[in-house]
């Protein structure tokens, strides 16, 4: 079996792209198996590659869940109302010192050259975030 010499960046990529996923692991209540071979599977469609679960399974142990979870919880707990018109979200949430921080993290993982949207229009009392429905859950 080959090795992905960025199996820590796939792993964090399929972690961080599904909230579900996200936060089940953080509370403990996903089987570190099947998570791992869902990666195997993601992967193996995207790059061809072939990956001993053995490797994904000791990479996902590794995985920083509660540094992942504050950053996120941060920004889930300042929603106060969500707009939906043609698969884009108008997001209204508090003015707050770590909703910066919290949305730099998020724009980072954006990826604008297939076309995904993310957009901060920053006011006095409140943020509002435009984003793509694919993108939703990262703001949860």
């Amino acid at each position: 079996m080959a090795q992905l010499s960025n199996l820590p960046n796939a792993v964090r990529g399929v972690i961080e792209k599904d909230g579900a996923i996200r936060n089940d692991l953080a509370r403990g209540l996903i089987n570190i198996r099947a998570l791992s071979r869902l990666i195997q599977r993601r992967v193996r469609e995207e790059t061809g590659e072939e990956i001993s679960l053995d490797a994904i399974i000791s990479t996902v142990r590794r995985y920083p869940v509660k540094e992942s979870r504050t950053s996120y919880q941060n920004i889930g707990r300042l929603l106060r109302k969500i707009t939906m018109r043609n698969k884009i979200a108008d997001v209204a949430m508090l003015n707050d010192p770590d909703t910066a921080s919290a949305l730099g993290a998020i724009a980072s993982k954006i990826d604008y050259s297939r076309g995904e949207t993310f957009r901060i229009v920053a006011g006095v009392e409140s943020i509002r975030v435009i984003i793509d429905e694919k993108n939703l859950d990262k703001l949860g």
